[in-house]
C-alpha cells in the first residue's frame, strides 16, 4: 500500500466570513451522511460510500459531513474504532482511511466530526462513561455538562 501525502493548500481555511481554498473564495454546497464510517467497516456495506460520492457529485455537492469515530466497549463490530480510552481498533480506522480515499477520488471535501452529543457511536456518553469508570480525577460522578466544562 502506498500512502499519499497531500499539501497543506488543499485543506479549506476562513478568512473574516469566507471561506477559502487555495487563495479563492469556496463556496460550498453539502449534505450529512454521519453513518458513513460506519457502514464502511462492513464489507457488505462498503457500496453504500462507493455510491454516495458519485450519487453527490452529481447533485453537485462538494462537501460532506462525516464521524470520524466510533466508540464502542466491543471489538465485534469491524467499524468500532476505539474500544477504551487506549485502545484502538484497525479495521475502524481502516474504514474511516477509505472514506478519506473516496472522497479525495471524487473531489469531494469531508468535514469530520470527532464525537457527537448523543449515544449512537459513542459519543460524549461513552467518554463520560470511561471517565467515570476509571475514576477520572477521582470522581465517578462525571455528567453531561463535564465533558464542556473540565479539560481532563
Amino acid at each position: 500500500m502506498v500512502a499519499n501525502i497531500y499539501a497543506q493548500n488543499r485543506f479549506i481555511q476562513t478568512a473574516g466570513n469566507k471561506f477559502i481554498l487555495n487563495y479563492v473564495e469556496f463556496n460550498f454546497f453539502g449534505l450529512n451522511a454521519y453513518y458513513l464510517q460506519s457502514e464502511a467497516g462492513e464489507s457488505r456495506k462498503r457500496y453504500i460510500a462507493d455510491d454516495i460520492f458519485p450519487s453527490a457529485k452529481n447533485m453537485g455537492v462538494n462537501v460532506i459531513r462525516t464521524c470520524a469515530f466510533y466508540d464502542s466497549s466491543s471489538f465485534a463490530n469491524p467499524s468500532v474504532i476505539r474500544k477504551s480510552p487506549y485502545e484502538f481498533q484497525e479495521s475502524g480506522l481502516i474504514a474511516l482511511d477509505y472514506l478519506l480515499h473516496k472522497a479525495h477520488e471524487s473531489g469531494i471535501y469531508l468535514i469530520l466530526t470527532f464525537t457527537n452529543n448523543y449515544s449512537a457511536f459513542g459519543g460524549i456518553p461513552q467518554y463520560l462513561q470511561w471517565a467515570n469508570q476509571s475514576q477520572l480525577n477521582g470522581s465517578s460522578n462525571y455528567t453531561h455538562n463535564d465533558f464542556f466544562t473540565h479539560d481532563s
